[in-house]
């Protein structure tokens, strides 16, 4: 998440493909030849996604555990890490 999408880049991951990073790496991913998708706070292509900051993990989260498992998993998982109110109810 955030630059995490410069470690991708720099390893040719998302050579000719679009991504999204945190706003203040925006000039520095496109140092990569990669077209930063400014407006979205999730890009994926395949196996590779690429999240806009701290917010958009939840979403690139969801994404992954879809992918490996299914999607109850997803939810059980994403419903434990979300705020009270929008997820589970806290048990503690």
């Amino acid at each position: 998440m955030c630059s995490g999408a410069l470690i991708i880049a720099a390893l040719g991951h998302l050579k000719g493909l679009s991504a999204t990073t945190y706003p203040t790496a925006f000039e520095a991913l496109k140092t990569y030849g990669v077209e930063v998708l400014e407006d979205k706070h999730l890009v994926t292509h395949g196996n590779i996604g690429t999240a806009a900051g701290c917010l958009a993990t939840v979403d690139l989260l969801s994404w992954a555990i879809e992918k490996l498992y299914d999607n109850k998993v997803r939810e059980d998982v994403i419903a434990s890490v979300l705020p009270i109110g929008q997820g589970q109810v806290c048990l503690y």
